[in-house]
């Protein structure tokens, strides 16, 4: 008798444990499946954005026309002739890319874009930074020096002209290579080194002319600032330029969070399934 009733024990406690089990991972699967959700498909899956600088030639109009790359790939494209050079056809890119965006702090998730990349980031930072183009363009307006380079940078590769990062360990450009040499856009500050006579000046002839430098950013910040974009340039000896593999980030740590963001954000969708299946699937076994 006292066998029976702690087995009937055992077997009620077996399935408070499986009730329980299965509500906890259905909860969870439609509470993360619901963040996913509401960041897809409302404002709540974007990014912080900055106010437009006096300087920034910000068209707010632009950002809802390009909420993809293809958009705005296909956008640039309107605005090309096939008869344009390269020199000519990096002009209207690097315009597109200043008009598009805000300066403004790096690009973030939330919980609601990426619950998994937001949780990972309250570990290391690094994981809730936004490096998919697609994601950038759809979820804000303001990105910082090198989400804007990298995004000129593939811009520029598409329409066929070979194109680099170029990290000034501390600020981030992009160099576009025609005319036989190499031509810096630094889209986020919207500076183009062009000199008449001289054309649009690489990142290593800039960065021995410190009072070109001066004017050029000038009012792009406070003296201090400005200053410390001239050191910034002039300090060659750190500077890392990052012409392959083509489309690559300028160090190899980026490119590795890069695709994990690629796969995190198909698990964002796949790990509240699985938990939707599991919880029904252990409540169907108990009965």
């Amino acid at each position: 008798m006292k066998n029976a009733a702690h087995g009937n024990v055992s077997r009620l406690n077996t399935i408070k444990v499986r009730l329980v089990t299965t509500w906890i991972l259905v909860v969870l699967g439609s509470g993360l499946t619901l963040f996913s959700l509401l960041g897809n498909m409302t404002i709540f899956g974007n990014y912080q954005n900055s106010k437009s600088q006096k300087w920034n030639s910000f068209d707010s109009s632009l950002p809802p026309k390009t909420l993809s790359l293809k958009s705005l790939q296909t956008y640039a494209a309107d605005r090309i002739d096939d008869e344009f050079s390269h020199k000519k056809t990096m002009d209207v890119l690097s315009t597109i890319v200043m008009d598009r965006f805000t300066h403004g702090d790096q690009a973030r998730y939330n919980i609601f874009s990426n619950w998994l990349l937001y949780f990972l980031g309250c570990i290391n930072p690094a994981f809730e930074l936004i490096h998919d183009p697609d994601v950038l363009l759809r979820n804000g307006y303001s990105a910082l020096c090198s989400e804007q380079a990298y995004l000129l940078l593939i811009l520029a590769e598409r329409f066929g002209i070979r194109a680099r990062h170029v990290g000034l360990n501390g600020h981030v450009v992009m160099e576009a290579w025609y005319g036989d040499d190499w031509h810096m856009y630094d889209p986020d500050l919207e500076v183009v080194p062009e000199v008449s006579g001289r054309g649009v000046l690489s990142v290593e002839a800039l960065s021995r002319e410190p009072s070109l430098i001066k004017t050029l950013y000038q009012g792009r910040g406070t003296p201090d600032y400005v200053n410390h974009i001239i050191k910034i340039f002039t300090s060659r000896e750190d500077n890392t330029f990052m012409s392959l593999p083509r489309f690559a980030h300028f160090e190899w740590k980026t490119n590795v969070l890069y695709h994990f963001e690629q796969i995190a954000n198909w698990l964002k969708w796949i790990i509240p399934l699985f938990m939707l299946a599991s919880g029904v699937l252990i409540q169907v076994r108990s009965r």
